[in-house]
């Protein structure tokens, strides 16, 4: 049974009005370190479209290396997964955050990770606040460590940023300044919410549930020209709307009863593998949609429904409207597994 839904749009009309969102969603990725064990990449590239590896913690110092990150790196390049890395910080002072930008661009030597080097600037095992670092009260100090990390990364020619929860990015790093780095990306950890709490390049949401095992779950958020159509393997540009003489825009609610960020045409999926859908809401921005749904009880009535639209507010709100009503339909249904629609 299937648990994530693409939909692949077949153009009749022939009117063409360009529109687009705020942000086109890349990919869902998650990221991984040795505590996720052996993992079977082979498998695992069936489920996701990126991954974010962790290359090691604190001091360049060889026993602090990640024991899979290497592995898990190889694996990635062998079956072209796109991935990133990240390092977390442990650094009490200058010398410290020194050595742990020495310790990654060590690890990165040959490689190049598309999805960025990231600096994991938190304390989730209290070792800052046990050799008396208080975190929030040393900001700025903390925020010296992102930028001398960022910018040996900048120079080297990788794509870089920050990781940090919602909490450091707002009360304990001053996050005006790390925006004010060239090049500066914001990885934002926020769970339980329907939506970036901040602007960010990455937005882990949660845990998602992949054959039996639990993983951070990220969304990252393009910023490339390009990719390749799964089904002709030929280079398509994500960001050109030309080709289609009608946009239609949709989400998904997970059984947890989080909606996912909205899906323009085929540039992504709409839904997470392995993690029920119990909702939808599809649009155009002109003429009608046709649309049915395939639940555990077999194939839902079909739905016609007529747009007319001429700015992205209306758009906006028409998206909520059918959020509320497409839930209400779906409360007696346990999950989708299919949808087929055209437009006119």
């Amino acid at each position: 049974m299937k648990k994530i839904i693409r939909i692949y749009i077949a153009i009749i009309a022939s009117v063409c009005l360009f529109m687009s969102l705020p942000a086109d969603i890349y990919a869902v990725v998650i990221d991984v370190s040795s505590y996720n064990g052996f993992i079977q990449w082979d498998n695992m590239k069936n489920y996701i479209e990126g991954t974010i590896i962790r290359i090691g913690y604190g001091n360049d110092i060889q026993l602090q290396d990640d024991d899979a990150a290497i592995r898990n790196m190889d694996e990635c390049e062998r079956l072209g997964i796109p991935y990133g890395v990240y390092l977390y910080s442990y650094a009490l002072d200058y010398y410290d955050a020194a050595s742990e930008t020495a310790h990654a661009l060590r690890l990165l030597k040959g490689r190049s990770p598309e999805l960025g080097v990231w600096f994991d600037m938190e304390d989730a095992d209290g070792y800052k606040a046990r050799n008396g670092l208080d975190v929030y009260s040393e900001g700025e100090l903390l925020s010296d460590f992102c930028e001398m990390f960022v910018n040996a990364m900048r120079v080297s020619g990788y794509k870089t940023g920050v990781y940090a929860n919602y909490n450091y990015f707002t009360n304990v790093l001053d996050l005006d300044r790390l925006k004010s780095i060239p090049e500066m990306n914001i990885w934002l950890a926020h769970w339980g919410i329907d939506s970036p709490s901040l602007d960010c390049t990455m937005w882990q949401f949660g845990a998602v549930e992949i054959e039996d095992e639990e993983y951070d779950g990220n969304i990252y958020y393009s910023d490339y020209s390009v990719k390749n159509d799964d089904n002709t393997g030929e280079t398509i540009r994500t960001d050109d709307s030309s080709s289609n003489s009608i946009n239609v825009y949709y989400q998904t609610k997970l059984a947890a009863g989080r909606w996912l960020p909205v899906v323009k045409n085929n540039e992504d999926y709409a839904g997470i593998r392995g993690q029920n859908i119990t909702g939808l809401a599809i649009t155009t921005d002109t003429g009608y949609i046709k649309y049915r749904v395939h639940v555990d009880s077999g194939w839902a009535a079909t739905l016609i429904l007529t747009i007319i639209i001429t700015d992205m507010p209306a758009m906006t709100h028409l998206l909520m409207l059918l959020r509320y009503i497409i839930t209400r339909l779906m409360t007696s249904l346990n999950h989708l597994d299919t949808i087929t629609h055209s437009t006119g």
